[in-house]
């Protein structure tokens, strides 16, 4: 993603990243969804193959929904296809 569209996708939400020795190797954006007033949209949750099975998805989720909160909201959401 380019960085200009990540900046814009910042202003509108948050952007949550977990880095190790200064890499990033997950990240989550967020935004107010736009379909279920009240909650956050995921829009990206992402994990670095060589850092999965570390539970870095749950410790953001953790987190977006602790931003949820602090703004208001009441949860998450997002889409999935089959």
């Amino acid at each position: 993603m380019p960085p200009e569209r990540l900046q814009d996708i910042a202003r509108l939400g948050e952007v949550l990243v977990i880095s190790e020795a200064e890499t990033p190797v997950a990240c989550v954006i967020t935004r107010p969804s736009r379909d279920f007033p009240g909650t956050l949209y995921l829009g990206t949750l992402a994990v670095a193959p060589e850092a999965r099975g570390q539970g870095l998805a749950r410790r953001l989720m953790e987190a977006v929904m602790k931003v949820a909160h602090s703004r208001g909201e009441w949860g998450a959401s997002l889409d999935t296809w089959s």
